[in-house]
């Protein structure tokens, strides 16, 4: 049950990530843009998103508890089993 609320955790915030990117990204394409501009602004947005995310431990990497509960679960089993 744990693992699956991690794997859940995981994915809202892999979800949110996306919104995110994916409102940032219309923010920046316009009209009377060249690509060279779009494809800075859209660099400058990534980077900027990713040192906000990565100020939060939470957001950095959410897969790390799933695979945490998953090995544990591993190591129990195989323990049993001797």
């Amino acid at each position: 049950m744990i693992k699956k609320i991690y794997v859940l955790a995981a994915f809202e915030v892999d979800s949110y990530k996306q919104r995110v990117f994916d409102a940032q990204v219309a923010s920046i394409t316009g009209t009377g843009q060249t690509a060279a501009d779009v494809a800075a602004k859209t660099m400058n947005s990534l980077i900027t998103s990713d040192i906000s995310t990565s100020a939060d431990k939470a957001l950095t990497n959410p897969w790390k508890g799933a695979e945490a509960i998953h090995f544990f679960l591993l190591c129990q089993r195989q323990l049993y089993q001797k």
